[in-house]
């Protein structure tokens, strides 16, 4: 909905005049400056004519004309034939003050109307091209994969091994998650070392296959930051039978005596 009154377009609401002004009360608006006359900027349409050319009823054609009067963005005034019957009203739109367009001209006819320093600029020129949007957005997404790059995170020699050592067993879940297990595996740190933990897993990687080899069921091995975070680990390792064999191997070999019998 538009009207162009001296070359200036009016396609859109502008912001002067949101939350101050109602499509309906904009229709009505539309259609009287539509039938304004060139000098004057006057006309006197009925209120069936309003109502019909703004697709609403007569009732709320005078509604809508007496809230844009009391609003001071419309004149009204009375009109009175020869023998004092009541004629169409005369009225004229009194919003360019709020639109930031220049009031139409009298002298139509002379030279053209300067637009004034607050009129608003052609409404083709408000919305940015869509495609540097674009551009800018693309750029963004690049942005955050290279920082996703930069933020890898380190793993330590031991939990690699113990990561690929974890990724031969056949039988486990799928979808296994590493940073998690980098996670898990740190909390477990604080309750055994690095080699018990892998000894650990070892020792039930070869549990399952003996079970399978025998035709047994083995149970799948979950996530393995499911195995760590479950402390599944424990009681897979004789810790006593463990600490005998390491102490037997680092304690040193005792000399016989000479002319021991035995």
């Amino acid at each position: 909905m538009s009207f162009n009154p001296q070359g200036y377009p009016f396609t859109a609401l502008p912001t002067n005049l949101r939350g101050k002004i109602q499509p309906n009360q904009l229709a009505v608006l539309w259609v009287i400056q539509s039938y304004a006359s060139k000098d004057e900027q006057e006309c006197y349409p009925s209120l069936n004519t309003i109502a019909k050319s703004a697709c609403m009823s007569k009732r709320t054609a005078q509604k809508i004309v007496n809230q844009l009067v009391s609003l001071g963005l419309l004149e009204r005034k009375h009109q009175h034939g020869k023998n004092g019957e009541q004629g169409s009203n005369l009225y004229k739109v009194t919003i360019w003050h709020l639109a930031n367009v220049p009031e139409p001209s009298i002298h139509r006819r002379g030279k053209s109307c300067t637009p004034a320093k607050s009129a608003m600029a052609p409404t083709q020129n408000l919305h940015p091209p869509i495609a540097n949007i674009a551009t800018k957005q693309d750029v963004y997404k690049l942005d955050t994969k290279e920082l996703n790059k930069n933020t890898k995170k380190e793993y330590s020699e031991e939990f690699s091994l113990f990561w690929l050592t974890y990724q031969t067993i056949n039988k486990k879940a799928s979808g296994q998650n590493k940073p998690k297990a980098w996670a898990e595996y740190k909390k477990a740190l604080k309750h055994r070392n690095s080699d018990y933990l892998l000894k650990a897993l070892k020792k039930a990687k070869i549990d399952q296959n003996k079970t399978e080899q025998q035709g047994g069921f083995a149970a799948c091995f979950p996530n393995a930051f499911r195995w760590l975070r479950d402390q599944s680990y424990e009681g897979l390792i004789n810790e006593v039978a463990t600490n005998k064999q390491n102490a037997t191997l680092s304690k040193p070999s005792e000399e016989i005596p000479s002319g021991c019998p035995f």
